[in-house]
């Protein structure tokens, strides 16, 4: 038998509500459940050791060492709308852009 120990709970939250304890629940069973697909993603991402050709590791390279820093608000916002969240205020990540942007201008 395997224990799985998860630390860092909130069982008792929103005043020992019955809806959170069967949320939390069904998460921990669906975990357990799909232990399978847990254990693939969690080796897929796994970066320390990428198995990349060396072609695409000269691209990724190549692309972070001369990564553009400019952006394109209309692209952006097409993207967003394309992805379904485009109807969102994101003047933060506008403004954040913009500054990284002007911080990388070389």
């Amino acid at each position: 038998m395997k224990v799985a120990i998860i630390t860092d709970q909130h069982f008792g939250c929103r005043k020992n509500s019955k809806l959170f304890h069967d949320y939390f629940l069904k998460f921990y069973n669906n975990v357990a459940d799909n232990k399978h697909i847990v254990e693939h993603n969690y080796k897929m991402m796994q970066l320390y050791a990428p198995q990349m050709s060396v072609q695409s590791k000269i691209f990724v390279q190549d692309a972070v060492e001369n990564f553009d820093f400019s952006y394109n608000k209309t692209e952006i916002i097409r993207m967003m709308r394309e992805d379904g969240f485009g109807e969102l205020n994101w003047e933060d990540l506008r403004t954040n852009l913009n500054r990284i942007s002007r911080e990388n201008k070389q």
